[in-house]
């Protein structure tokens, strides 16, 4: 393995840990924001699914879903570039 594949594969392990951390963020959030919508301590995953939405309109999580869909899209293409880079 040369080096440019090693550090392909350590720049996309950073970004899937990067991008992983930012959906667990995110997931917390939306459980969050359920909770305080309903009530419940523990709402159930679609009551936290159902805060998307406003989630992706309010403005205090602007730079967390800008953060989200670079690492998204970073994330989408370095996989694709995988296939067009020749191996050894």
């Amino acid at each position: 393995m040369g080096t440019g594949q090693v550090i392909r594969w350590v720049t996309m392990g950073v970004v899937v840990l990067l991008w992983a951390g930012m959906m667990l963020r995110t997931l917390s959030v939306l459980r969050e924001r359920a909770a305080q919508r309903t009530g419940d301590d523990t709402p159930p995953m679609g009551e936290a699914l159902r805060e998307a939405g406003p989630w992706l309109k309010d403005p205090e999580y602007r730079s967390e879903r800008k953060t989200l869909l670079f690492l998204s899209v970073a994330l989408l293409v370095m996989v694709a570039t995988q296939a067009f880079v020749q191996e050894g």
